[in-house]
Parts: C-alpha cells; structure tokens; sequence
C-alpha cells in the first residue's frame, strides 16, 4: 500500500511538471509580439473547429482523429515556438495544407472526395499518378520536414549547420519516419473502424515515395537557404 502511495505521488507531481512546462510555454506564446503569428493561430484554430466540428455532426471519427492529430502538431509548434522560432512561412504553409486537407475530405467531384481525384494522368491503373492525395502527401511532408529542422537547429553547432549531405540525409529521413507513422495510424484507423483495406492501401508506397520526395524537397531547400545565410 506504502509503495501503491509512493507511486502515486511520483505520478502526480510529474503531471504538475508537465502542466506547468505547458501552461509557461502557452503564456510564453501569449506573450509574444511576432507580427502575423497570433493571426496565423487564430486562423488556423477556426478552421480546425469547423471541421471538426462538420465532422462530428457527420459521424465522421476518421477524419476527427486526424483532427486531433493536427492540434497535437500545433501544440507542439507552440510549445517549442521560443526556441525553434519557426518562420510565418512555416505556419501559414502548416495551415494551408491543414485547409486544403479538410477540404480534401469534404469536396466532392462527379461523387468522388477530392483525394480520390486524379489531378494530371501522368500514370493509369493501378498507380493513377499524379492525384490530390500524393500532392498532399509532398507538401504535408515538405512542411512537416521543415518544422523537425527548426526544432533541431537550436541543438546544432555552427559546423554542423554548414550542413554536409548526412545531416542533408539525416532531416529527410525525420521527415519520411512521420510519413511512416502516418501511414501506420492509416491502417489502424481502418482496422478499428472496419474498412475494407484492399483498394485504399495498394498505393501506400506511393504515398511513402511522395513523403519522401516532399522531405527531401525541404531538405534541399534548407540547405541552400543555411548555404545562402552563411555565404557560401
């Protein structure tokens, strides 16, 4: 009993820890005076309640996971905003995709959801390149690439942000590791609500080769703008 007591104490003081790290990180962003970022958390904030809340009028618990998923994102950009310091344009690119990935759930052509939709036949059956879901996927990951940079730049050296091709490698593959999870919680979502898999996952390694293709895009560009920044 003495241990059981021990033990939960031990739990709740580290769950104080934890509330009160997040509650000085929030106030820490409410503190802040970054042009255009207040804006960008409210825009993004309404947008997320609107769908989600579209989606739970719709019974839709599928894409109101992926909801949830979104805040987690946010949360942990805010959360981390006084040390990564993101760039607006990492946030309002993180809130356009948000946007066009709602609407990819609810806009329908010729009764088909946006994400089925075939943008440019580049390739016919079975792979049907180039659709909305593989653009989503290279510029979802573009982004996601960049924030885990940013996040990690802090804990760079100078030397290390000359940036040689294995720290180059080293960010894509970050970026691709999420794509990967990502599609883990695909198949589990479907599992737990009973879809059938075997249309939906046949181009799953398409989808991990657009993360990648969006995660080394990023990393590519980070290179040059740390090229460009230190004069090289």
């Amino acid at each position: 009993m003495c241990f059981l007591k021990v033990g939960l104490l031990s739990i709740t003081n580290d769950l104080r820890k934890t509330s009160k790290h997040l509650n000085n990180s929030i106030i820490s962003y409410v503190m802040l005076k970054r042009r255009g970022l207040r804006s960008n958390i409210i825009v993004s904030a309404l947008i997320i309640f609107l769908f989600s809340l579209l989606y739970l009028v719709n019974a839709n618990f599928e894409s109101l996971f992926y909801s949830l998923l979104v805040v987690i994102i946010y949360v942990g950009m805010v959360i981390t905003e006084k040390k990564a310091r993101f760039p607006l344009y990492v946030w309002w690119g993180l809130t356009a995709i948000v946007l066009l990935h709602f609407l990819g759930t609810v806009i329908l052509i010729d009764g088909e959801i946006l994400y089925k939709i075939i943008l440019i036949p580049i390739v016919g059956y079975p792979y049907f390149i180039l659709k909305f879901d593989q653009v989503m996927h290279f510029l979802g990951f573009f982004v996601i690439t960049l924030i885990f940079y940013y996040i990690l730049k802090p804990m760079l050296s100078t030397k290390q942000l000359k940036f040689n091709l294995v720290l180059l490698l080293i960010i894509a593959m970050i970026g691709l590791g999420v794509g990967g999870i990502k599609e883990i919680l695909d198949f589990i979502m479907s599992v737990l609500l009973q879809k059938d898999n075997t249309i939906r996952y046949q181009n799953t390694g398409l989808d991990l080769i657009s993360d990648l293709v969006g995660a080394m895009s990023a990393s590519l560009v980070v290179w040059y703008t740390e090229r460009k920044n230190n004069g090289n």
